[in-house]
Protein backbone atom coordinates (compact mmCIF):
# COMPACT_ATOMS: atom_id res chain seq x y z
CA UNK A 1 0.00 0.00 0.00
CA UNK A 2 3.26 2.15 0.43
CA UNK A 3 2.31 3.20 3.84
CA UNK A 4 4.87 4.02 6.20
CA UNK A 5 5.15 1.56 9.05
CA UNK A 6 3.48 2.32 12.33
CA UNK A 7 0.86 4.08 10.40
CA UNK A 8 -2.67 2.94 10.40
CA UNK A 9 -4.26 2.49 6.59
CA UNK A 10 -7.30 2.65 5.22
CA UNK A 11 -8.74 -0.94 4.11
CA UNK A 12 -10.98 -1.17 0.94
CA UNK A 13 -13.90 -2.64 2.99
CA UNK A 14 -13.84 0.30 5.50
CA UNK A 15 -11.63 -0.83 8.47
CA UNK A 16 -8.38 0.67 9.47
CA UNK A 17 -5.49 -1.87 9.25
CA UNK A 18 -1.55 -1.79 11.03
CA UNK A 19 0.67 -2.84 8.64
CA UNK A 20 2.98 -6.07 9.77
CA UNK A 21 6.13 -4.98 11.01
CA UNK A 22 8.74 -6.55 8.09
CA UNK A 23 11.61 -8.65 9.78
CA UNK A 24 15.04 -7.32 10.96
CA UNK A 25 17.78 -9.25 9.89
CA UNK A 26 18.92 -11.91 7.21
CA UNK A 27 18.19 -15.26 7.94
CA UNK A 28 21.84 -16.06 9.27
CA UNK A 29 21.53 -13.96 11.83
CA UNK A 30 19.55 -13.39 14.94
CA UNK A 31 18.46 -10.92 17.25
CA UNK A 32 19.01 -11.47 20.76
CA UNK A 33 15.30 -9.14 21.80
CA UNK A 34 13.03 -10.30 25.25
CA UNK A 35 10.22 -11.12 23.12
CA UNK A 36 6.91 -9.81 24.08
CA UNK A 37 5.23 -12.09 26.85
CA UNK A 38 1.71 -11.09 25.50
CA UNK A 39 1.85 -14.32 25.12
CA UNK A 40 2.82 -17.10 27.60
CA UNK A 41 5.49 -18.73 29.53
CA UNK A 42 5.85 -22.41 29.29
CA UNK A 43 8.04 -24.37 32.05
CA UNK A 44 7.61 -27.65 32.71
CA UNK A 45 4.90 -27.97 29.95
CA UNK A 46 2.45 -25.28 31.79
CA UNK A 47 1.11 -22.00 30.10
CA UNK A 48 1.71 -20.26 33.23
CA UNK A 49 -0.33 -16.69 33.45
CA UNK A 50 1.85 -13.72 32.01
CA UNK A 51 0.08 -10.94 34.23
CA UNK A 52 0.31 -12.43 37.57
CA UNK A 53 3.23 -12.23 39.85
CA UNK A 54 5.70 -14.69 39.38
CA UNK A 55 5.39 -16.75 43.06
CA UNK A 56 1.97 -16.92 42.29
CA UNK A 57 1.90 -17.94 38.53
CA UNK A 58 4.77 -21.07 39.46
CA UNK A 59 2.18 -22.66 41.48
CA UNK A 60 -0.16 -23.74 38.23
CA UNK A 61 2.78 -26.22 38.05
CA UNK A 62 1.46 -29.72 39.56
CA UNK A 63 3.69 -29.81 42.57
CA UNK A 64 4.54 -26.40 43.12
CA UNK A 65 3.13 -25.23 45.72
CA UNK A 66 3.65 -21.90 47.82
CA UNK A 67 6.63 -22.58 49.52
CA UNK A 68 8.37 -24.36 46.39
CA UNK A 69 7.27 -20.93 44.44
CA UNK A 70 8.98 -18.56 47.11
CA UNK A 71 11.71 -20.93 47.45
CA UNK A 72 12.31 -21.09 43.47
CA UNK A 73 12.02 -16.86 43.91
CA UNK A 74 14.91 -16.22 46.44
CA UNK A 75 17.06 -19.14 44.84
CA UNK A 76 17.15 -17.35 41.57
CA UNK A 77 16.66 -13.87 42.85
CA UNK A 78 13.77 -12.53 41.09
CA UNK A 79 11.67 -10.26 43.07
CA UNK A 80 8.45 -10.87 44.98
CA UNK A 81 6.84 -8.24 43.04
CA UNK A 82 7.94 -9.13 39.63
CA UNK A 83 5.39 -10.43 37.16
CA UNK A 84 6.09 -12.63 34.30
CA UNK A 85 5.86 -10.57 31.45
CA UNK A 86 8.21 -8.49 33.16
CA UNK A 87 11.04 -11.71 33.21
CA UNK A 88 13.79 -12.07 30.39
CA UNK A 89 14.20 -15.05 29.01
CA UNK A 90 17.46 -16.12 30.69
CA UNK A 91 15.48 -15.62 33.52
CA UNK A 92 13.09 -17.75 32.20
CA UNK A 93 15.28 -20.39 31.44
CA UNK A 94 16.80 -20.74 34.67
CA UNK A 95 13.84 -21.33 36.42
CA UNK A 96 13.03 -24.34 34.07
CA UNK A 97 16.27 -25.37 34.30
CA UNK A 98 16.10 -25.26 38.72
CA UNK A 99 12.44 -26.78 38.49
CA UNK A 100 13.56 -29.85 36.27
CA UNK A 101 16.68 -30.48 38.14
CA UNK A 102 15.55 -29.94 41.76
CA UNK A 103 11.54 -31.00 41.86
CA UNK A 104 9.58 -33.18 40.72
CA UNK A 105 6.68 -31.64 38.83
CA UNK A 106 3.74 -32.50 36.39
CA UNK A 107 3.78 -35.76 34.73
CA UNK A 108 6.17 -37.62 36.95
CA UNK A 109 5.03 -36.75 39.97
CA UNK A 110 1.29 -37.45 38.65
CA UNK A 111 2.47 -41.20 37.62
CA UNK A 112 4.14 -41.45 41.20
CA UNK A 113 1.19 -41.06 42.75
CA UNK A 114 -0.95 -43.20 40.97
CA UNK A 115 1.95 -46.03 41.17
CA UNK A 116 1.76 -45.33 45.06
CA UNK A 117 -2.57 -45.82 44.73
CA UNK A 118 -1.64 -48.43 42.59
CA UNK A 119 0.73 -50.24 45.11
CA UNK A 120 -1.21 -50.06 48.11
CA UNK A 121 -4.55 -51.58 45.84
CA UNK A 122 -2.15 -54.55 45.03
CA UNK A 123 -1.22 -55.01 48.65
CA UNK A 124 -4.99 -55.39 49.67
CA UNK A 125 -4.27 -52.70 52.59
CA UNK A 126 -6.43 -50.76 54.41
CA UNK A 127 -6.10 -47.95 52.19
CA UNK A 128 -5.81 -50.03 49.16
CA UNK A 129 -9.04 -51.44 50.20
CA UNK A 130 -10.78 -47.89 50.42
CA UNK A 131 -9.36 -46.54 47.27
CA UNK A 132 -10.49 -49.58 44.81
CA UNK A 133 -14.02 -49.12 46.49
CA UNK A 134 -13.96 -45.30 45.89
CA UNK A 135 -14.75 -44.64 49.63
CA UNK A 136 -12.55 -42.19 51.85
CA UNK A 137 -9.30 -43.54 52.79
CA UNK A 138 -8.24 -41.13 55.69
CA UNK A 139 -10.49 -42.20 58.56
CA UNK A 140 -13.54 -39.82 57.33
CA UNK A 141 -17.22 -40.79 58.29
CA UNK A 142 -19.54 -42.67 55.58
CA UNK A 143 -22.65 -42.67 57.61
CA UNK A 144 -23.27 -38.89 56.16
CA UNK A 145 -21.24 -36.98 53.79
CA UNK A 146 -18.57 -38.21 52.26
CA UNK A 147 -20.54 -37.68 48.86
CA UNK A 148 -17.42 -36.42 47.04
CA UNK A 149 -15.84 -40.28 47.24
CA UNK A 150 -18.99 -42.09 46.89
CA UNK A 151 -20.74 -40.24 44.27
CA UNK A 152 -24.44 -38.56 43.80
CA UNK A 153 -27.11 -40.39 46.62
CA UNK A 154 -28.94 -43.28 44.51
CA UNK A 155 -32.43 -44.05 46.43
CA UNK A 156 -32.91 -47.45 47.59
CA UNK A 157 -35.82 -49.03 45.18
CA UNK A 158 -38.82 -50.41 46.81
CA UNK A 159 -38.60 -48.54 49.84
CA UNK A 160 -41.99 -46.64 50.54
CA UNK A 161 -43.71 -44.74 52.63
CA UNK A 162 -46.24 -46.60 55.15
CA UNK A 163 -49.61 -45.46 54.46
CA UNK A 164 -52.67 -45.02 57.02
Amino acid sequence: MGASPGRDTLCTNGYTTTPVRPIRGTAGEQERQAPERGTVARIAGVNIPTNKRVQISLRYIYGIGPKNAKDICDALGIPDARRVNQLTDEEVLRIRELIDREYRVEGDLRREVAMNIKRLMDMACYRGLRHRKGLPVRGQRTHTNARTRKGKAVPIAGKKKVTK
